[in-house]
């Protein structure tokens, strides 16, 4: 009988596997963050409430347009600028194959506005789907240590220990 035996995983690897898996349990904890649709001639405006303490990961961004921050603070990572601080008021934008993880330090609202045919009355979720794709924890394999660091204070705790 053949053994073979696995290669030992990094410390930065098992504690993304550990975020990874509490990222994945979190699925099953439903907090409410309630959203708000609103449309003009040509524009459907999509503003979400986040409270403090929570973790959030954006779907996948497939259009650009531009976002507000109008209430709140918190903490922004994605692969193609790192860590960002943001702050209300704050006006940026978004663009195509965009995936961000929020850590929300003070309840936030997060304003997204996305043109094209939408004429009053569209359902929602029809929108969301042609602006964007379910979200991926695929993108945090190649999170940095500040991202796993920044991460560990905010883990579900099992028998007191991060998971």
């Amino acid at each position: 009988m053949e053994t073979t035996l696995e290669t030992p995983k990094s410390p930065d690897q098992v504690k993304l596997d550990r975020f990874t898996k509490a990222a994945l349990a979190a699925r099953e904890y439903h907090v409410n963050m309630p959203l708000v649709h609103r449309f003009a001639p040509g524009l459907y405006i999509r503003e979400i409430f986040m409270p403090k303490g929570t973790i959030v990961v954006s779907r996948i961004h497939k259009t650009t347009h531009p976002f507000v921050v109008s209430k709140g603070e918190c903490e922004v990572w994605c692969p193609e600028r790192g860590w960002q601080r943001i702050k209300a008021p704050y006006t940026g934008i978004t663009t195509p194959g965009t995936q961000r993880l929020l850590l929300i330090h003070e309840d936030t609202i997060w304003t997204t506005f996305h043109p094209g045919p939408w004429p009053a009355g569209t359902d929602p979720d029809i929108i969301v789907n042609e602006v964007s794709d379910a979200p991926s924890l695929d993108y945090l394999q190649g999170a940095p240590e500040t991202v796993l660091e920044a991460l560990k204070d905010h883990m579900p705790l099992e028998g007191g220990k991060p998971l």
